[in-house]
């Protein structure tokens, strides 16, 4: 059985948006109700945003979310949201799959100062290892050349919709890279500033 039809990644996330997970009442998100509601893009390839409208792109496959506010962005920016693997060999790091988010400019040039975008991974409380507490997973950026976490968001606790459909995130992104599950006491990349 699959993890998530698009219906139901539709429908979450109407619930997500609709119950202020998402943009709403969130006063840094720039979620404006004057205006409507950021356009639902669900695509492998690459999209443009226009930053008047914000958008939510999702994969096809439903399991990751980016979220970015109608005010978010100075100018119309493109993003891409794809599946990360890790290298051959290496020790399986986080939960679930990983996905590297990705925007042909750079994001500090067109994200406005006290603006912020939401990464969001979805999955079923199937898929955790047994020995792991769903209330100390997180999301977390993962550093490819230090092959380690380079920060672990703390304030990602999962979030449970009424359906077998869990979700981890974090609203408070000025950066985009390769995002993965992983849980609290998760070790991080020493001596790593991070620019957050």
């Amino acid at each position: 059985m699959p993890l998530a039809n698009s219906k139901t990644v539709f429908l979450l996330l109407i619930f997500l948006i609709g119950a202020g997970c998402g943009l709403e009442n969130n006063p840094s998100s720039g979620y404006d109700p004057n205006k409507p509601l950021p356009v639902l893009i669900s695509s492998s390839a690459e999209v443009m945003v226009d930053h008047t409208q914000g958008a939510i792109i999702t994969t096809p496959d439903g399991k990751a979310a980016l979220s970015v506010s109608q005010t978010a962005l100075s100018a119309d920016t493109f993003f891409k949201i794809e599946l990360y693997n890790l290298p051959s060999g290496s020790p399986r790091i986080s939960i679930v799959q990983m996905y590297s988010f990705t925007s042909t400019l750079v994001i500090s040039d067109t994200l406005i100062p006290g603006q912020f975008l939401k990464v969001t991974l979805y999955y079923d409380s199937g898929q955790i290892p047994i020995g792991v507490k769903e209330s100390d997973l997180r999301l977390g950026i993962y550093d490819s050349v230090g092959t380690c976490w380079e920060k672990v968001f703390l304030d990602s606790p999962p979030l449970t919709p009424v359906n077998t459909i869990h979700s981890v995130s974090s609203r408070d992104l000025t950066r985009l890279g390769i995002f993965g599950m992983t849980s609290i006491l998760a070790l991080t990349c020493p001596n790593i500033p991070i620019p957050f």
